[in-house]
Order: structure tokens, then C-alpha cells, then sequence
């Protein structure tokens, strides 16, 4: 049996680890730069999952250039959206989870809200630009009852993804209804 020093037991300057996913379908014309914003962050812990859709666009060969530097990615068919979400899930390595989209970028401040993940089972959640414009912030009950935020602003326990998965049968919002 390994001894383990009871600083290294619980370091708790040790990141706590994020894996992003990404989902793409044809996004060859935007990924690497997605990718790019993701290898700039100054926090450490990332692992990148990506689920293409069996693109035919030259995305799986902007994958297959980035290999030593995703943790997972597969090109294959999905059913859309949801169902590529949900085949990341069990490619999840890490505390947290972000989904973000092939065509966003991840802004440096990312990095900042990343170093400020502490409540293990809290959902965390900040701004995303949307054409320009800075979209959610703190949001109140009727404007998340009517809107809700953008995927791309929140940053998830991983535990909640060992219980719930994205339901399928619905094309868009099925965030609003896990199974």
C-alpha cells in the first residue's frame, strides 16, 4: 500500500478540473478557432470532449491535428444536438462540465470564473457576448422562468450528469427537461 502525505491527501490549491465539450456538425470553419480560445486559458485544468456528427467538412481533420490536445473526440452520426451531448457524458473526467459550441470562443475571463468554482454542488453561472452584446449576468426567477440562460454561461457539477441526461425527443430547450 502507497503512503500518501497528508498534504498531497488534501491539497487544496490543486485546480479543480473542467472538462469542456464541444458538439459539432459541418463547424470545420470555426473550430479551431473555438479550440485556439480554449488552449489560451490561463487555468489549468481542462479537458476538451468533443462529439462531432460524422461532418463532412474537414471538421474530423481539424480533430485529428488537435489529438494530443483533447482528452476524447469521435466523429460519428448522432441525432442531433442532445444526443451528442449525452454521448459526451460518459467521457466526463473532471468535476465540472461546460458545453460550449463550436462556433463560441472562450473569452479569458473564463479562467477567472473557472479559479472560482469552490461549492461541489453548486451550478455556476456568468455572462456570454451574443452578437456583440453582454447577455445574462444575474438573472431573477421570472426572466429564468420565461428565458432561462444560455448554455454557454453556466458551469455544471459533474454530478448532476450522472443522474440526468438531456432528453432527446426534444430538438431545442431540452435542457428544460432531463431524464
Amino acid at each position: 500500500m502507497a503512503a500518501i502525505k497528508a498534504n498531497e491527501a488534501l491539497n487544496t490549491n490543486t485546480p479543480a478540473r473542467i472538462t469542456v465539450i464541444i458538439v459539432t456538425y459541418n463547424a470545420a470553419e470555426y473550430l479551431q478557432s473555438c479550440l485556439n480560445s480554449i488552449y489560451a486559458q490561463k487555468y489549468p485544468a481542462i479537458d476538451i470532449v468533443v462529439i462531432d456528427g460524422n461532418s463532412t467538412d474537414g471538421t474530423a481533420d481539424i480533430l485529428q491535428q488537435n489529438t494530443s490536445k483533447i482528452h476524447f473526440w469521435v466523429s460519428e452520426k448522432d441525432n442531433g444536438i442532445y444526443d451528442a451531448m449525452n454521448k459526451a457524458l460518459p467521457h466526463i473526467t473532471s468535476q465540472w462540465v461546460y458545453f460550449l459550441g463550436a462556433d463560441d470562443e472562450l473569452l479569458p475571463e473564463f479562467s477567472e470564473m473557472a479559479s472560482e468554482l469552490k461549492v461541489e454542488n453548486a451550478i455556476y453561472y456568468g455572462n456570454v457576448l451574443a452578437d456583440g452584446v453582454k447577455r445574462s449576468g444575474l438573472i431573477s426567477s421570472y426572466y429564468m422562468a420565461k428565458g432561462g440562460i444560455y448554455h454557454q454561461a453556466i458551469i455544471y457539477p459533474a454530478s448532476v450528469f450522472k443522474h440526468y441526461a438531456y432528453n432527446t425527443k426534444y430538438k431545442i430547450a431540452a435542457e428544460y427537461a432531463a431524464v
